[in-house]
């Protein structure tokens, strides 16, 4: 089902939409863009790309801090607008936003964390050397 704030004609237009379409498709209905007119939000495929490179095992640049604070990754609030009308099935809220956001969450907001990285010297987000 739908969520309330996604039910409109431009997600079904979206998911009949053709391909030259689809590509911008999870951007219009994200309501974060077209309601709020945040200019500080990188929106939902910018997330997934970001997603894929973060979980690379190869890939060692860290990007909490940007997506925290340049990409705006807390203001996604989660109502998978951009899942129902990706005509690819992409889970883009399951597989790429909340994951971003529980290591987001987990650098800069976790109490444990913040005493643990006080102890040993570190910075938020900084990834731990293996």
């Amino acid at each position: 089902m739908v969520h309330t704030a996604c039910s409109s004609m431009t997600s079904i237009a979206c998911k009949n939409s053709t391909s030259a379409l689809n590509a911008s498709c999870a951007r219009i209905v994200c309501h974060v863009l077209r309601d709020h007119g945040r200019n500080d939000f990188a929106g939902p495929r910018f997330m997934v790309r970001i997603a894929a490179l973060a979980m690379h095992p190869l890939d060692t640049a860290n990007r909490l801090g940007e997506l925290k604070d340049a990409f705006g990754i807390g203001l996604c609030n989660i109502t998978k607008c951009c899942t129902e009308v990706c005509p690819e099935d992409i889970h883009i809220t399951d597989n790429a936003i909340i994951p971003l956001k529980e290591r987001v969450a987990g650098a800069f907001y976790d109490p444990i964390a913040w005493v643990w990285r006080f102890v040993r010297g570190k910075k938020a987000g900084e990834r731990q050397a293996d």
